[in-house]
């Protein structure tokens, strides 16, 4: 795959590109795998691109292996729909992105990343790997009773956004997803810790991309960056978002 090296294959999974099955085929399904949340949710974890998987893990191996191939399946529906819709925009969500001299990779475990975690975000692993599923999410409903139609109302906002002929950057696609989301009625509150995470932001040190998405969500929904701005610093902390706009 483009972008992306060989060591970063792990059982036909790359590491941060949303895959839901890799290449075990059968065996896959097989005792210890079947029988071990914790064991699958490692691999989940590795298309998650998650750089602190064995720490969330070990918490709570079951809700882990749940949650990864949750936001693993609906990364990979919105890179195939952006393949189809925006292929432009397809390009720019399924490559890595190369860190920054002046943003050093943040906090990860050695065992949970491959070599190239240093110098490369993958597709997953950035603010809007990270966020665009979980925002769909929601809308679809997280901790809400799922319907058909609730389904289809939130597919039909996805295919809405990505295109869009205006849309031309990821960056531009999580702002246009976030504005629907409020308008769809998810809590503000909910959006804002999906695009706003801390974790990410720590683990990333991704500071020019949040400073960049910031802007343009000011100026795209200034309904919500001002709810950010007049959070109090013990609110943003409770709903694990970033203490302040990077500069």
């Amino acid at each position: 795959m483009a972008g992306l090296p060989e060591s970063d294959n792990w059982y036909g999974r790359y590491f941060g590109r949303g895959t839901l099955f890799g290449d075990r085929n059968d065996k896959y399904f097989l005792p210890p795998y079947s029988t071990t949340p914790a064991f699958i949710a490692i691999e989940l974890a590795w298309s998650n691109g998650c750089p602190q998987a064995q720490s969330f893990i070990d918490k709570d191996p079951k809700l882990m292996m749940l949650r990864y191939a949750e936001t693993n399946f609906w990364f990979g529906y919105i890179l195939e729909t952006t393949k189809i819709l925006n292929p432009g925009l397809y390009n720019q969500l399924v490559n890595p992105t190369y860190r920054k001299n002046n943003e050093p990779v943040g906090k990860f475990e050695a065992s949970s990343v491959p070599p190239s975690h240093e110098t490369q975000i993958s597709p997953m692993s950035g603010l809007y790997g990270y966020a665009l599923p979980r925002l769909l999410i929601e809308i679809i409903g997280r901790n809400e009773p799922r319907s058909q139609k609730r389904m289809l109302a939130a597919l039909e906002i996805l295919d809405f956004c990505v295109s869009k002929s205006k849309l031309r950057t990821p960056s531009e696609l999580l702002a246009d997803l976030s504005n629907n989301a409020v308008s769809f009625g998810v809590d503000k509150d909910m959006v804002l810790h999906h695009v706003f995470p801390i974790g990410i932001l720590t683990e990333e040190n991704c500071r020019k991309t949040f400073k960049e998405f910031t802007e343009l969500l000011r100026q795209t929904s200034p309904s919500l960056y001002e709810h950010y701005q007049s959070m109090t610093p013990a609110r943003r902390k409770e709903l694990e978002l970033i203490s302040e706009i990077p500069q």
